[in-house]
């Protein structure tokens, strides 16, 4: 058997694959380097991988162009049929991305899971593999299928499992119950969605643990959306108090508590109902909007937490359940006020504006006087509330800010434990001038208007002394911004201490002082 030899000898059909290879290559490189010439980074991922997939696409059809005759028919069709199904799964991929890139812009939810995305892709392409196969390589599909129905059989019950997550994966999507960054519950477990795939969904709990859920576990139980229809949800939280308190009393107690929390909304405000009486206690349901599934463990200890305090200032007890029947003695009352008493006398020997009180005076203020407790984070008054009472720190810290004429807030001062402040709505009853917000738990000494009266209506030259402690107060405050704006402030100490004498005996309803 001869063989037609050509240059060097090597066979003209081989010297003719070679050539037409080179060539395709050669048509390819060229076609890239004008794209990156003319374009350079302005395209996009997508698109440079579809100009090199067509690019290929082109080099083998080239290939096949001038070295296909040399070929044998088996491989030729075998190539073109490669070739082919990667031109459809490159333009596929590049139309799919662009339509549901518009359909994203327009709002449609479900253009903008990739989900759909890649089983419109793989349908798409299985459906262009049938027809190629049928119409290169003459292969039909239903031939294959009907002479392998045992095969078929064990790779359907192999695949059951991913095929049960691939159709539950679609009914998410379809039924839209969740999406990413939502706050869901699947099951045991939950946390934010961070992706939806084909087989699985992904969510991060709040221990920052990664949890995978197959997609047909999910539909098989109720799945709970905290993001849906908005991040808003009622979170409900029960606390029990004793029988001895009303409802209304315990009721605003709560308020109280609710009151400024950041994570709680305060419109709508939470519901407070009365739950059931128990052996013990009265169970009241606290049902209050927070803002978003994250904070949902937060806001229960934040909400707790402040109740004890406020419960504890209000005199409301927090029961336990025992059985045993114990006799107590009745505490001694007047040992423990007198002792508060002394330790609050102690107190306002060092406040200066209490200076003018004799110490008989200063014994009846300090057991007239209450002591609280507050929590950090606690708001004790606002900027511009009604006020009539004073406050001495025992213990903690409290943030002294205002709001200027544009809203924004500014620190003042933080005030700790011999500090005081409220001095001016104690004995004149202005409003507040500035905001005090706990920093640092505190205890806390409040001396009232009414704790002053009989003081005043007794000794109405008290008047004189205090305006005159005020003014001296007064004056030192503007000496300080004076030092820190560098800009000095007009003020009169004794046009200002004239002015504060009138307006406290106004307050207090005293009979004016005749001057002369």
């Amino acid at each position: 058997m001869s063989v037609e030899l050509s240059f060097l000898g090597i066979p003209r059909n081989l010297t003719t694959a070679v050539l037409a290879l080179a060539i395709g290559i050669g048509v390819a490189l060229v076609l890239g380097a004008a794209m990156r010439t003319l374009f350079g980074r302005a395209l996009s991922p997508i698109v440079r991988w579809t100009i090199d997939a067509l690019l290929i696409f082109v080099a083998i059809e080239t290939f096949l162009y001038f070295g296909g005759p040399a070929l044998p028919a088996g491989i030729y069709n075998y190539v073109s049929f490669l070739a082919w199904t990667l031109f459809f799964a490159a333009v596929f991929r590049f139309l799919l991305r662009m339509i549901m890139g518009f359909l994203a812009k327009r709002g449609s939810a479900a253009a903008v899971n990739p989900l759909i995305r890649h089983i419109l892709y793989v349908l798409l392409l299985a459906l262009v593999v049938t027809i190629l196969l049928r119409e290169i390589l003459d292969v039909h599909v239903t031939s294959i299928v009907a002479t392998s129905a045992v095969l078929t059989a064990v790779i359907g019950l192999a695949l059951q499992s991913t095929l049960s997550n691939v159709i539950a994966g679609l009914t998410i999507q379809t039924d839209r119950l969740f999406k990413p960054g939502d706050w869901v519950a699947l099951g045991e477990h939950k946390g934010i969605v961070i992706e939806t795939s084909i087989r699985s969904t992904k969510i991060r709990t709040r221990e920052n643990v990664i949890v995978v859920v197959p997609n047909g576990k999910i539909i098989e139980a109720p799945v709970v959306n905290y993001s849906q229809p908005g991040p808003e949800y009622i979170r409900p939280f029960f606390v029990s108090v004793g029988y001895e308190h009303p409802p209304g009393e315990v009721k605003e107690a709560i308020r109280e508590t609710l009151a400024g929390q950041p994570h709680i909304l305060q419109d709508p405000p939470a519901a407070i109902r009365v739950d059931s009486y128990g052996d013990f206690a009265v169970s009241y349901e606290i049902r209050a909007w927070v803002k978003d599934g994250a904070v949902e463990e937060l806001v229960r200890d934040e909400a707790l937490t402040r109740m004890w305090y406020v419960f504890k200032r209000h005199g409301i007890r927090i029961p336990f359940p025992i059985r045993d029947v114990t006799l107590h003695a009745p505490p001694d009352s007047e040992r423990i006020a007198g002792e508060t008493a002394r330790g609050v006398e102690a107190l306002l020997r060092d406040v200066e504006i209490m200076s003018p009180l004799s110490e008989e005076e200063r014994s009846r203020v300090a057991r007239a006087a209450h002591v609280h407790l507050y929590a950090e984070g606690e708001v004790l008054f606002r900027q511009g509330d009604a006020g009539e009472s004073f406050f001495l720190i025992r213990t903690g810290s409290v943030d002294i800010v205002i709001q200027d004429a544009g809203g924004m807030e500014r620190h003042l001062a933080t005030l700790g434990p011999g500090e005081y402040f409220g001095e001016m709505s104690l004995l004149t009853g202005e409003p507040r001038s500035a905001t005090a917000r706990v920093t640092r738990d505190l205890v806390v000494v409040v001396i009232t208007k009414d704790n002053f009266a009989s003081l005043l209506e007794t000794n109405p030259e008290l008047a004189d002394r205090f305006s005159e402690a005020l003014a001296r107060r007064q004056a030192e405050i503007h000496a300080e911004l004076a030092r820190e704006t560098g800009q000095a402030h007009a003020f009169s100490s004794e046009e200002y201490k004239r002015g504060l004498r009138g307006r406290i005996r106004q307050f207090f309803r005293l009979k004016p002082r005749k001057e002369g």
